[in-house]
């Protein structure tokens, strides 16, 4: 629902359908996954996939989970090239409040945002102080106010 649609895929021919599928599958199959017992299962998945799944190919460098299709150019690039600036006054902004942005961060944000645009639900699970409150509070003070309602307080 959020990527298969005529704005990246088009209407005319499938040529970008496998593309944006193949991300999807990844996404939804690997993401979950952590380290659990000295095991990183989201990094053998990521391993896993290229060496079995040739059709779309990913860059060599990383893993499938470090990367997003660029609309325009109709090929993976790194999450951290969507990175935005910080942006804040120090003498007003707790430092608790200020999110880093990295490329974790802006893949966890273009997923969750896709999700409430579509008026779905999201969850986010994580160990204790990995941020997942605050990615959500910095996620929801972006939008805008007339279409939600901001329920996360500390």
């Amino acid at each position: 629902e959020q990527l298969l649609i005529p704005e990246n895929v088009g209407t005319k021919d499938a040529s970008f359908f496998e593309l944006y599928f193949v991300f999807a599958v990844v996404w939804a199959c690997g993401s979950a996954l952590a380290v659990e017992g000295g095991v990183d299962y989201r990094s053998n998945f990521s391993h896993w996939w290229v060496n079995t799944w040739k059709s779309i190919s990913f860059p060599a460098r990383g893993e499938v989970f470090d990367f997003y299709i660029e609309r325009r150019k109709q090929n993976f690039m790194s999450w951290s090239e969507r990175v935005s600036a910080i942006n804040f006054d120090p003498a007003t902004t707790a430092v608790a409040a200020i999110i880093v942005p990295t490329g974790q961060t802006a893949s966890t944000s273009f997923w969750v945002r896709g999700l409430l645009e579509r008026g779905k639900a999201s969850m986010l699970v994580g160990g204790l102080g990995c941020g997942k409150h605050a990615l959500a509070d910095s996620l929801l003070r972006t939008l805008p106010e007339a279409g939600y309602a901001r329920a996360c307080t500390r």
